[in-house]
């Protein structure tokens, strides 16, 4: 698997690593409602430790009219040593997220635990590290302690206008087992620039409570859509 470090990251299991991994997902939709159970079995070559089995379920709904209305995230699951991992864990995650919108703005407020025992944690290799957990990308591996994430935001439209949106969020961060990392702010706008090219504007600034340092983050960028 290819890594988005590139080829010319000086480490070099962050170019790529040698993984066999099988990702199973079994869905039921009704109406607004779908519920998905699943389970990622993750067998990295490359490091042994990193090798997890992850099973848990998923329940969402969105019930949105005319920019308003209720929805919700629920989710649990369990992660384990897998294949060759010379470790023994058995770390829960969960995440509940009511969201919440009204006169074209989404609110939501959410609470997602990563499991840790202060030796080890649950982590989440496959994922988009970046679109979880803080812009500022100070929990794109889980601490030993494990992660608890209390976050609120908001976010929508400006005029009525898909190609100009805002989003907003605040966030908490503690310890499975210990006490408080810190704090983050971001903060994102889109909006048009010319023809098919847009912009994007983003802020992070993390506030530590002693863990890693306190960090500001900015983001320049454009974007082109061109016809299909």
């Amino acid at each position: 698997m290819h890594r988005v470090n590139g080829d010319e990251a000086l480490d070099p299991l962050a170019r790529e690593r040698r993984l066999s991994t099988q990702l199973f997902n079994l869905g039921w939709t009704h109406d607004t409602q779908q519920l998905v159970g699943y389970a990622y079995l993750h067998d990295d070559r490359d490091v042994a430790t990193a090798s997890t089995a992850t099973s848990g379920v998923r329940w969402t709904s969105s019930a949105l009219h005319d920019g308003k209305g209720f929805g919700w995230t629920l989710e649990a699951a369990r992660q384990r040593a897998y294949a060759g991992n010379p470790l023994s864990f058995s770390h829960a995650y969960w995440l509940a997220e009511p969201t919440f919108a009204a006169h074209g703005v989404t609110y939501r407020v959410g609470w997602e635990h990563l499991g840790g025992d202060g030796a080890h944690a649950l982590q989440t290799p496959l994922a988009t590290l970046h679109a979880f957990n803080g812009w500022a990308d100070k929990f794109t591996v889980t601490p030993p302690g494990g992660l608890e994430d209390r976050y609120v935001g908001a976010g929508g439209m400006l005029a009525d206008d898909k190609r100009r949106t805002w989003m907003l969020a605040w966030h908490d961060f503690r310890a499975d087992t210990g006490g408080r990392y810190g704090s983050e702010w971001d903060l994102s706008l889109a909006f048009p620039v010319h023809g098919p090219v847009t912009g994007l504007v983003k802020l992070a600034d993390y506030r530590s409570d002693g863990f890693a340092r306190d960090t500001q983050k900015l983001w320049l960028q454009l974007e082109w859509a061109g016809k299909r």
